[in-house]
């Protein structure tokens, strides 16, 4: 059974996700943000056994943690061709503007609009939707649908 896990991510509180199976515990990180040392220990904590970072734009609060995640769990990183080129401007992940550098290594794989991505547990569903940004993506696996952007503050 596939099953989320929220992890609430760095000062602008990105919402990062683990989709996984209950079962294998395989995982795949949607977005990890700004603290990779908090995404390591919630991962760790469950378990988890990611094979998959998964960007769904290139700003900076998405990605600042993504070469920090790649090396603690030697996983390859996936992002919308379009995004790609930001991962290593400052201009484009928009982390110029406050103040300090990202500089995220090239992805392994590039997603495309309708593509079907396999993983061992699951597949899912690229689905482009520029407007935030060109390469924008909303991802969709069995029963969820995780947007590019999503702003909701629990009560």
């Amino acid at each position: 059974m596939i099953k989320v896990k929220k992890i609430i991510s760095g000062g602008l509180e990105e919402n990062c996700y683990a989709v996984y199976d209950s079962e294998s515990l395989r995982a795949a990180i949607i977005d990890p943000g700004e603290d990779g040392k908090k995404v390591i220990f919630e991962i760790e904590k469950d378990k988890l056994k990611p094979e998959l970072l998964i960007n769904t734009h290139a700003h900076y609060d998405h990605v600042l943690s993504d070469d920090q995640i790649r090396f603690e769990f030697k996983i390859p990183l996936a992002i919308h061709k379009y995004e790609a080129q930001m991962l290593a401007r400052d201009y484009g992940s928009g982390s110029g503007s406050i103040g300090f550098t990202v500089n995220v290594r090239e992805p392994e794989i590039l997603l495309e609009d309708n593509q079907k991505v396999e993983l061992s547990f699951t597949t899912f569903k690229v689905m482009q939707t520029p407007g935030h940004t060109k390469g924008s993506i909303c991802l969709l696996f069995d029963g969820f649908l995780f947007p590019e952007t999503l702003f909701f503050r629990e009560q």
